[in-house]
């Protein structure tokens, strides 16, 4: 069981990197062919709100709902194939109306959400609207489906959906924006998130379970997922007016506000994607399908150390390199060395918030195992009062866009100090003992990452070259051998599950 499940999650990290990797070759794309300015702001703007909206229909609140009822009927095709159906059914009933109405109101729907002055800005994010959703929509099916496979341990082609994904976004907007110009990322994300969906119906199919329309109304598992949807929506759904505001608040800031936060976030979403994806992908039907609280609490307690582990010096490193990663990445055509500055200042604080985001989310999922629904409401509601109030008072002190990611950090920290008393049978003295351990071993990397940052490198200013590129991989390359040595020298347990990974990753077992 501790092997095959060191395994899956090394799977999951592999397939994660690799699509994160590819979306940040997508940032480069789109920063390359729509700079940082007002076209690149109404773009992310429109693109957040489906991103947004899979908080409830792909990998938030409605997920979170089926996951445990499909693990409980891993062994039984006859009844997942009908419970499939009937949640199936149920996205075709809300995706059809809401991408019709978006063709309709997309104008006045972008005018009533965003901050923008700009005429042109409402157009395009206007226009791109309903071909963001409907690529939400093959999305939430996609996720429906991976979530089957990923009960049936089938890890491996769960983690490949998303990188045809992003590989279709990237050669759309390098083969078709000259004559398309910014439907390019419509059609990349639409096309995109079709042939996901596909490549996930193909492997269920090959594990003869099917999938047909069928009244969700007649399963009594989707009314059972339905009675923890609702609970789980209003904790999604307050995730979301909080991202919401996020953005809206950017978008009245300086122009380039709304680009530097979508841009800072799939940076520190790379690391934190990776780690937390593939961890919590493991964990989470783990922790669902266990009746016993102890053993509950000893995976929780495994999935927040190994969170630790690969978080504290993915922080450090990327802190370190913040305007030498965004350079080499995003700094060329009409992206600016000013851009790159005003990115890395956004992005310091949301690396900061990647272990409480972890933490937050993790506990939100155990809770979820408990059938506990409330309390996870409870906590993103003081979240979110929190975090949007402490964004209007730092943009009034005239911090700027930090303010959108340090409100964050704080909001986050102390969500994870809420969650705390609803741990039962959970070891403090073990965990805690993990991560002095997990922190000493950092301490080599943050006096390496202090004297690299006291150099004052400016090799990166220039713009994204080859020479840059190498340096900055050459310093991250360095940066992450030290971690290594120091983790092995410390005996830090992440090193066991890259092990055991690479040693057990039979496809036969895992496909």
């Amino acid at each position: 069981m501790a092997q095959s499940k060191e395994r899956n999650t090394f799977i999951m990290m592999i397939t994660t990197f690799i699509s994160r990797l590819l979306g940040i070759l997508k940032a480069r794309a789109i920063s390359s062919f729509f700079g940082a300015g007002l076209i690149a702001d109404a773009i992310n703007f429109s693109y957040n709100i489906p991103n947004n909206l899979r908080k409830l229909f792909a990998e938030g609140a409605l997920s979170q709902a089926y996951l445990p009822i499909f693990s409980k009927l891993k062994d039984d095709d006859e009844n997942t194939s009908s419970f499939l159906g009937a949640l199936f059914t149920f996205q075709l009933i809300i995706f059809i109306p809401l991408i019709v109405l978006s063709f309709i109101f997309s104008k006045p729907f972008i005018t009533l959400l965003s901050g923008f002055n700009d005429e042109n800005q409402i157009v395009i994010a206007a226009n791109l609207l309903p071909f963001f959703l409907t690529f939400l929509f093959f999305i939430s099916l996609s996720t429906l489906l991976s979530t089957v496979l990923q009960t049936r341990k089938a890890f491996l082609i769960t983690g490949i959906g998303p990188i045809f994904f992003t590989l279709t976004v990237i050669l759309s907007i390098y083969l078709f924006t000259n004559k398309l110009s910014y439907y390019s990322m419509a059609l990349g994300c639409t096309a995109g998130s079709i042939i996901q969906m596909v490549s996930q119906a193909i492997a269920v199919k090959k594990r003869k379970i099917k999938l047909k329309l069928s009244n969700p109304l007649k399963s009594k598992w989707f009314i059972l997922t339905l009675k923890a949807f609702i609970p789980a929506t209003l904790y999604s759904f307050i995730l979301i007016l909080d991202q919401y505001l996020s953005f809206y608040i950017a978008s009245m800031l300086e122009s380039g506000a709304v680009s530097a936060i979508s841009n800072s976030i799939i940076f520190y979403q790379t690391p934190y994607g990776i780690f937390f994806a593939s961890i919590s992908t493991v964990f989470f039907p783990l922790i669902a399908g266990e009746k016993d609280d102890e053993i509950k609490a000893k995976y929780l307690n495994n999935s927040l150390t190994y969170l630790v582990s690969f978080l504290l010096p993915s922080a450090i490193i990327l802190l370190t390199l913040s305007e030498q990663c965004i350079s080499a990445v995003l700094q060329k055509g009409r992206f600016t060395y000013l851009d790159t500055v005003l990115t890395a200042k956004v992005l310091k604080w949301y690396l900061f918030s990647m272990i409480p985001l972890a933490f937050s989310s993790m506990l939100s999922r155990y809770c979820y195992s408990k059938n506990d629904y409330s309390y996870p409401v409870i906590v993103s509601l003081v979240q979110a009062i929190l975090d949007v109030s402490l964004m209007f008072i730092f943009v009034k002190l005239n911090i700027g866009a930090e303010s959108i990611s340090l409100a964050l950090l704080i909001s986050s920290t102390i969500a994870v100090l809420i969650y705390l008393p609803k741990i039962k049978l959970f070891n403090y003295h073990k965990f805690f003992k993990e991560i002095v351990r997990i922190v000493a071993a950092n301490i080599p990397l943050i006096l390496a990452a202090g004297i690299i940052f006291n150099l004052k490198l400016t090799y990166h200013v220039n713009g994204s070259n080859l020479k840059a590129f190498c340096i900055t991989a050459s310093l991250g390359i360095l940066l992450v051998c030290i971690t290594l040595i120091f983790y092995i020298i410390f005996k830090i347990p992440f090193l066991s599950l890259l092990k055991n990974g690479a040693e057990k990753s039979a496809p036969s077992k895992v496909n």
